[in-house]
């Protein structure tokens, strides 16, 4: 009796402790059926999917996961049951409530009784969505990288041809009177030439060979004093509206590329807005901390100065959002692509990131994100004064 009842202790306090476990473990446990039916499910579990537990009691495991080969699951679960493995491993992804896709690693182990027979399943599930995540970032930044200086060195070799090329028919021009059919011909010439030399410019700026011109600036500043143009340049049809930070928002950056990012980003709005619509830029400044680098990338935390460009046009499906910085994507007929990735390199060049966000039909904002400095920016307000 004494031995039953001392058992029976042991058994208790197991599973209070196989209890506790299972609640705080910060990874995602679920204790399922032979038949893969979910019979429990842990909080961590549950905050991963979305679910209460109580929603996803009797639910067959099967229904919200899948596997890139199913069939080598199918096999793994045979084998398992068939007391062949004691356990596998499998790269799943998982369905969550709002029907967003969770990747993560699913461990099953087969649990027996003292006898050895089967009584039901456990599976383990890491969550690494944020690290795929940030792995397709590092991936696609290296792919840039790359790009950006074959495009660098392509651009060089293509300036050093343009240069001849274009001296000779200033050259020729000066000898022929005004109006001729043989001016004329230079003229398209040069003109062409002029063309080619601002896109080596553009690859030079997109593969960050391009000396900077740096001085502490205001963000705020640069925009006010760009608003004039770029409201001419801009459609009439679309409707501009600016949002600035009251507070001084200083970077030491290139007032010219910066001027050059908010013009593209409002020409790609324009473009987004073929009948018309409203174009906005907005700044603030804010705090990345360490939560922040899965959702904008590998970037330094401390103070931001938060450059945002929004439209509402037509936006873009996941598949052209995946594209929208490769060099020489265009969705524009005879656009050179280069006007994103352009935006692209200078923004890295300052040391920032770049987000995006749309729908289709919902519109589209960037978000350039580019370190605070402690400088108030004099520098570039007494420029600005001289040149008025």
């Amino acid at each position: 009796v004494t031995s039953d009842y001392t058992y029976k202790l042991r058994l208790e306090e197991s599973e209070r402790k196989f209890k506790s476990i299972f609640d705080k473990f910060p990874v995602g446990i679920v204790r399922l059926s032979l038949s893969f039916d979910i019979i429990e499910a842990n909080p961590a579990y549950c905050r991963m999917l979305g679910y209460t537990e109580d929603e996803l009691l009797g639910i067959n495991l099967t229904r919200i996961s899948r596997s890139d080969a199913p069939n080598e699951r199918l096999t793994l679960q045979n084998r398992l049951l068939n007391g062949i493995v004691q356990d596998y491993t499998l790269q799943m992804e998982f369905t969550h409530k709002d029907e967003r896709l969770i990747h993560g690693i699913l461990h099953i182990t087969l649990i027996r009784n003292d006898k050895g027979q089967p009584l039901y399943l456990l599976g383990c599930v890491l969550d690494t969505t944020e690290q795929l995540e940030l792995e397709n970032r590092v991936q696609r930044l290296q792919k840039l990288d790359s790009i950006g200086r074959l495009a660098a060195g392509v651009a060089h070799d293509f300036n050093n041809l343009l240069s001849p090329i274009m001296g000779y028919a200033q050259l020729l021009r000066e000898d022929l009177p005004d109006g001729s059919i043989q001016r004329s011909y230079l003229d398209e010439m040069f003109s062409a030439g002029a063309r080619g030399r601002e896109l080596t410019r553009q690859l030079l700026t997109f593969g960050r060979n391009e000396q900077l011109q740096l001085q502490f600036m205001d963000v705020n500043q640069v925009i006010s004093g760009f608003e004039r143009l770029l409201r001419r340049t801009i459609r009439e049809d679309i409707e501009i509206k600016m949002d600035l930070s009251r507070h001084s928002l200083v970077i030491r950056g290139d007032v010219g590329r910066i001027e050059q990012v908010i013009m593209n980003l409002m020409v790609n709005a324009q473009e987004a807005m073929p009948s018309g619509g409203v174009a906005s830029v907005v700044t603030s400044k804010v705090l990345l901390t360490d939560s922040d680098k899965a959702r904008i990338g590998n970037i330094k935390t401390g103070n931001y100065v938060c450059l945002e460009v929004k439209d509402t046009g037509v936006g873009m499906d996941q598949a052209t959002l995946e594209l929208a910085f490769e060099p020489f994507y265009s969705r524009k007929k005879g656009g050179t692509g280069l006007g994103l990735s352009t935006v692209f390199g200078i923004v890295k060049q300052h040391d920032g990131m770049i987000q995006v966000y749309s729908e289709i039909e919902q519109g589209t904002a960037f978000k350039v994100y580019l370190p605070v400095s402690n400088k108030k920016g004099d520098h570039y307000k007494e420029k600005k004064l001289i040149s008025d």
